[in-house]
């Protein structure tokens, strides 16, 4: 008997399971290949943000020694520094220099590294104003 045209199934709107694969693929594919560089991005902006987290402290230390009337001296036998940055970073002064208590700055350098990279910040006198080098 043949199908009357009651009998015959309404044609499917929709996608077939073949279309949907071959979408999710070449999504999955433009995702691994953007996914690097969005990693990347994120390191760097994270690594700018503490280096400019740490040349903020370094401008800062005029007013800290003014205000505790104390001279800070960086970089000297044994002396802590006066930093406050996450654990996965290591602050060194390659050559000591000092704030003194009235808030005038000596001038010297600030090295910020964190595996392979380094940042130096120099700071100037006589205010501490600080400029980047990498």
């Amino acid at each position: 008997m043949p199908m009357s045209a009651a009998c015959r199934p309404a044609s499917a709107s929709g996608f077939t399971l073949l279309e949907l694969v071959v979408v999710l693929t070449i999504m999955g594919l433009a995702a691994a290949l953007a996914a690097p560089s969005l990693l990347n991005g994120i390191e760097s902006w994270r690594s700018r943000d503490t280096v400019d987290r740490l040349r903020d402290q370094v401008q800062g230390l005029p007013m800290r020694a003014r205000t505790s009337g104390r001279s800070i001296a960086l970089g000297a036998d044994g002396t802590r520094l006066p930093f406050e940055l996450d654990d996965e970073w290591a602050v060194s002064v390659p050559k000591p220099w000092s704030v003194q208590g009235n808030g005038y700055c000596e001038g010297g350098d600030v090295v910020l590294r964190r595996g392979a990279r380094e940042w130096t910040i120099r700071a100037a006198a006589p205010f501490c104003d600080t400029e980047v080098a990498q």
